[in-house]
């Protein structure tokens, strides 16, 4: 065959075969052109189902797969911070749920001590000053003219062991009393009807301070307190007010009076003792004693109203005192102490004081009992 006829018939056999349609149809084995277009990648099948959720449409991020599995979680939906990983595996504690104080560390270490509960102190060791003051109209007292407030369960700073080094007046006058010997009262934790006290122990055991209160020489007053005693023989003071080193110018509520006719109660002014008609007890009683006015010359009993425990009693002038039954000039009235007890004396325990820079009236005197009752139930 010539060389032009072998080049025809292979022209003639490419030409069929281009043209041929070997099975008729497609097979089953043809997958067609993808759904995007797109011909085969030319990777194998994983082998896995299709997940059946949508394409994201997001291109992939080239980045290869970490080789870790999904945890599992939801995405938080946060945007994430922008801040790169500290490197530090997590605690493994949960979170408090409380915010961030947004303050910045001090940087400095906590000193590992505990708090003292210790109250800071003054150079003589005593707690300073608390600067508590009470309402009266709190407490259903009389308030005009208090000038006075004492209570044996607070502000009462004591030293190591429960010695008295000062007793605070909640008033609000600042009229505070330290001890006037070097060996103080103590705090007792129940003295008094199971109730805090102020313990007097033996003579010139009292606390004291200078001047009367800022009480007017020729005013009238109020001495009020809540006591026992442990001694039925030997005189002993609440409250005492007067002229230091005098011969009898003072006032005070006394116990077995001056030369009293047989340990009773009284009252004692400028030089003149009166006994009550009523003897000492060791029984909590209330005590108070007012007087109308100082003013010199003044006739005493018929100025004095002295009640115990709601009772008004009668007096009766004993034969001691230098006085004639008038009241005394009051002007050099220069302290007050609170706890005097004489001679022999035993001891006492005082609770609340209260001193008003005039009379009470009935119904105040009323008040102030009840007052003290409902601070030392009976």
């Amino acid at each position: 065959m010539s060389t032009l006829a072998r080049c025809a018939v292979v022209l003639t056999i490419v030409l069929g075969l281009s043209g041929c349609n070997c099975g008729g149809t497609d097979g089953p084995g043809d997958a067609g052109p993808t759904a995007d277009g797109g011909g085969d990648a030319g990777r194998p099948d994983s082998g896995q189902p299709d997940s059946g959720q949508p394409d994201s449409g997001q291109p992939d991020s080239g980045q290869p797969d970490s080789g870790q599995p999904d945890s599992g979680q939801p995405d938080s939906g946060q945007p994430d911070s922008g801040q790169p990983d500290s490197g530090q595996p997590d605690s493994g504690q949960p979170d408090s749920g409380q915010p961030d104080s947004g303050q910045p560390d001090s940087g400095q270490p906590d000193s590992g001590q505990p708090d003292s509960g210790q109250p800071a102190r003054d150079d003589a060791g005593c707690p300073v000053l608390t600067g508590l003051v009470l309402d009266p109209a709190d407490a259903g007292l009389p308030a005009a003219g208090l000038r006075l407030w004492l209570r044996a369960d607070l502000a009462v700073a004591t030293l190591d062991g429960g010695a008295v080094c000062r007793w605070e007046d909640v008033s609000g006058h600042g009229n505070h009393f330290t001890p006037g010997n070097p060996v103080p009262p103590f705090l007792s934790a129940a003295g008094l009807r199971g109730r805090p006290s102020v313990s007097f122990p033996a003579n010139s055991r009292y606390l004291s301070r200078a001047g009367v209160l800022d009480i007017a020489p020729d005013a009238g007053r109020t001495i009020a307190a809540i006591s026992l005693t442990h001694d039925t023989t030997h005189r002993w003071q609440p409250l005492i007010m007067g002229v230091g080193a005098s011969a009898g110018t003072y006032v005070s509520i006394d116990m077995n009076t001056f030369s009293t006719s047989g340990s009773k109660e009284g009252v004692y002014v400028t030089n003149n003792a009166y006994d009550a008609d009523l003897a000492t007890s060791t029984a909590a009683r209330t005590h108070v004693m007012s007087i109308e006015s100082m003013v010199p010359g003044g006739d005493v009993l018929s100025l004095t109203k002295y009640a115990v425990d709601g009772t008004l009693r009668t007096l009766t002038r004993t034969p001691g005192g230098l006085g004639n039954t008038k009241v005394e000039s009051f002007v050099g009235a220069n302290f007050t102490a609170v706890g005097a007890g004489y001679g022999a004396f035993t001891g006492a325990e005082l609770g609340d004081v209260l001193v008003y820079e005039r009379a009470l009236t009935d119904g105040e005197r009323a008040q102030v009992e009840a007052y003290f009752n409902a601070r030392y139930p009976p």
